[in-house]
């Protein structure tokens, strides 16, 4: 395991040795569905900063932008999943999260969000509980 005092020596150790962050990609694309992996990630972090520099300039509202966000987020696990590589649940609840509270925010829903999602959930809860489901 290399330490931080003897990651520069000629000892076979890095910097990506002691860091993974410092890899230059996590994927392995030596394969077919690396390569796609790693180009799916990379044009959804080109479009997700176009968006977002878009809707700064256009001053889009917020609804709209969450909704453009969760459309880059979601059809980028969609395209993970048609090709056979397994969706990232992070990302798939991040677009879930960016297309509820756009739909939210869009519709001008009087509902305060977080106050229904606590509800809603502690009901789930309470049912899985009542059914006898762990």
């Amino acid at each position: 395991m290399p330490t931080i005092s003897n990651f520069n020596e000629n000892n076979g150790n890095s910097m990506t040795d002691f860091c993974p962050m410092f890899k230059k990609s996590h994927h392995d694309r030596t394969t077919t569905k690396g390569r796609v992996a790693w180009r799916v990630e990379t044009l959804g972090w080109g479009s997700a900063l176009i968006w977002v520099g878009v809707v700064f300039l256009a001053e889009i509202s917020i609804g709209p932008a969450l909704l453009g966000l969760a459309a880059i987020t979601l059809s980028g696990q969609f395209v993970r999943w048609l090709y056979g590589i397994p969706t990232e649940s992070f990302w798939l609840g991040v677009g879930g999260f960016f297309l509820l509270f756009g739909i939210w925010n869009f519709f001008a829903i009087a509902l305060p969000l977080i106050p229904v999602l606590i509800t809603t959930g502690g009901t789930a809860i309470v049912i899985r509980a009542l059914l006898g489901r762990s």
